[in-house]
């Protein structure tokens, strides 16, 4: 597969069973604030989500039913994977390569791109107009990713 036709499955894939998001976890007991961009993409053809982790990295993780205590799980669910892949500072060329394969979830893609563009690389505190940009990306995910829209 060339490279062009790896984002356009890639971008598919993200398209139809994909989840774009961005996170805010506080931490209390340090008094801080983290943001993280996150990717899943989640099947239960276990080669699906190994080619996304072998060509683009992130890792997979197992939901095994058959262990879970989850109410309404049916004894012939099929186990699923999920591929993870946090968009952080080094993951912005990987953002804007698929974005122009994208369809469906191309405004999430491209929020994540200004989330990324708000990330710091010299590991210092980000500023209070930074934490609030990054809060009005997250209120418009949420607002992205309301049922039936």
């Amino acid at each position: 597969m060339t490279t062009k036709e790896k984002l356009a499955y890639l971008a598919g894939l993200i398209d139809g069973e994909g989840n774009i998001r961005v996170e805010k976890t506080c931490n209390k007991k340090r008094d801080n604030v983290h943001y993280n961009g996150r990717l899943t993409v989640a099947n239960t053809d276990e080669r699906m989500v190994s080619w996304l982790k072998e060509n683009y990295g992130g890792f997979i993780w197992k939901r095994d039913w058959s262990k879970t205590k989850t109410k309404g799980v049916k004894p012939n669910w099929k186990d699923v994977y999920m591929w993870i892949k946090m968009l952080n500072t080094p993951s912005l060329q990987f953002v804007k390569d698929v974005i122009p394969y994208m369809i469906v979830k191309k405004d999430r893609m491209k929020l994540i791109l200004e989330f990324l563009e708000t990330k710091s690389t010299n590991g210092k505190s980000i500023t209070r107009k930074t934490a609030n940009k990054r809060d009005k990306i997250i209120k418009r995910f949420t607002q992205l990713n309301k049922k039936g829209i």
